[in-house]
């Protein structure tokens, strides 16, 4: 029994279709972050006396923000159609 070309490379169409979505939600994920980097120091973390709070939330922010970086474009191939 012989498998049609096209049902031996429907397993890659859904791995293409899946790229798209993890962009948008990495998107929306460092969108999201960006709001916080602005809101938590100040609503959240007012009565903090010190810099360190917002320090220590700002690297982390930084760090989430530069691995979603990372899965967003990860899919980006430079070819132009």
């Amino acid at each position: 029994m012989m498998i049609a070309p096209e049902a031996a490379l429907s397993g890659t169409d859904h791995a293409e279709q899946d790229g798209p979505m993890l962009q948008k939600i990495s998107f929306m994920l460092i969108g999201a972050l960006v709001l916080a980097a602005y809101a938590v120091p100040y609503l959240v973390l007012p009565s903090v006396e010190t810099w360190h709070g917002s320090f220590l939330f700002w690297t982390l922010v930084g760090v989430f923000v530069i691995i979603l970086n990372v899965l967003a474009t990860s899919d980006f191939d430079g070819d132009t159609k």
